[in-house]
């Protein structure tokens, strides 16, 4: 039975949040385990990924082949009784409904933030994604995809654990990172809103119409 949490993770599945916060601590440590067995066999065998998943794919077809020729003769149940429910009848059209709006709001979403950067109106997100995108070249040239693959890996069998763990003085750091960056990113953005009204040229005032030209006009 899995432990109660003060940390909840955005999850779908149960299974998975129990998962990543180690609540069954063996089968965290064998899927942790297995990943890194399979990041060794992957960066260091000089075997291509695409030959790993054709190869893997074949044992498991060739496996499924046998394990199904075998229980018709043994009486016993094959790999049909334990694949997943979708693949025997398909998705129904509330799932696909909820896939398709899902993908909607994503796609909208990443379509505004592209929107955003490309018109410049957040310079606090702009800063954001130089600095994303700086990191995230910085890394390619250090780290391998698998590596960065696995990587990410290990950040989610760690990160959510000591976030767990240490809760409260995390939220009481990062209230005060928060604080602190919100108050220079206000100081900044105000220093800068004044630079451009300093250097944008001020148009001049039109000539106010004199009363007497008003005056022969209505004469």
């Amino acid at each position: 039975m899995a432990t109660p949490s003060k940390v909840k993770l955005p999850a779908q599945l149960t299974a998975v949040e129990d998962l990543l916060l180690w609540h069954d601590v063996p089968k965290s440590a064998a899927v942790l385990g297995a990943a890194t067995v399979l990041y060794v066999l992957l960066e260091w065998s000089g075997i291509p990924l695409i030959t790993w998943l054709s190869n893997a794919c074949l044992v498991a077809v060739i496996g499924c082949a046998v394990w199904a020729f075998a229980a018709r003769f043994m009486n016993s149940t094959g790999p049909a009784e334990h694949l997943p429910s979708f693949l025997k009848r398909g998705l129904d059209e509330e799932t696909v409904r909820s896939l398709a709006e899902k993908t909607r709001r994503a796609t909208n979403d990443l379509l505004a933030l592209v929107n955003a950067l490309l018109t410049g109106g957040d310079w606090l997100l702009i800063g954001k994604a130089v600095a994303a995108l700086w990191v995230i070249g910085w890394v390619g040239r250090i780290i391998t995809p698998m590596g960065l693959l696995y990587t990410a890996v290990l950040g989610l069998f760690t990160l959510p654990k000591v976030y767990e763990m240490r809760k409260d003085e995390i939220d009481e750091y990062l209230g005060k990172a928060q604080a602190t960056m919100q108050q220079q990113y206000s100081t900044g953005r105000a220093k800068a809103t004044e630079l451009m009204n300093r250097l944008t040229p001020q148009k001049p005032a039109r000539p106010a119409s004199s009363g007497i030209s008003g005056m022969s006009k209505d004469e």
